[in-house]
């Protein structure tokens, strides 16, 4: 099973972000879209796991704790690829956020899951291998979003097409 842990957005969030895809998508001459259904905010990419190793991941989202807080997003930006750019929302700093990645980490290295071992970089993809036309617009009015869980998610490939299902979620104290 390919799994990561991830904040999943209201209806109101995802058409806020799914807007932005539209303005990178007139600015491109190419560009993969992530769709609306996919769009998130990975905390931790975990990949392949098992069954044993899925029980661990729960017992360390469950011994976070975390009240409801706010996250927004206020600009667009990119990082290059060979392949194309992969653009992103870029989620402002928030302490709590911080916080809750790093108590997350804390937890599943506790628990023997392997984590990256780079910074957490908040972000919600757009599109991949994105080649531009034209500079879009890279501020916005601010999307704010209230995060009141995250969720163990799995990657899977159906029809053809990758989709992301929620498998079990920790709600906020």
């Amino acid at each position: 099973m390919r799994l990561f842990i991830a904040i999943n957005f209201s209806a109101e969030c995802l058409a806020a972000l799914d807007s932005l895809e539209g303005i990178v998508r007139k600015c491109s001459r190419h560009s993969s879209l992530t769709p609306r259904e996919n769009l998130h905010l990975t905390l931790d990419f975990l990949g392949e796991c098992n069954e044993c190793e899925m029980e661990n991941i729960k017992k360390a989202m469950d011994d976070v704790s975390f009240s409801p807080f706010y996250i927004s997003f206020s600009s667009l930006a990119f990082f290059r690829r060979p392949e194309g750019d992969l653009w992103y929302a870029k989620c402002d700093v928030s302490e709590e956020l911080e916080e809750l990645s790093k108590e997350l980490r804390k937890n599943l290295r506790k628990r023997g899951i392997g984590v990256e071992n780079r910074k957490f970089k908040a972000h919600v993809t757009l599109s991949r291998r994105t080649d531009l036309e034209e500079m879009p617009v890279m501020d916005f009015d601010r999307i704010i979003e209230k995060v009141e869980h995250f969720d163990l998610m799995i990657s899977e490939r159906i029809d053809g097409r990758v989709r992301y299902r929620s498998l079990y979620q920790r709600h906020a104290l």
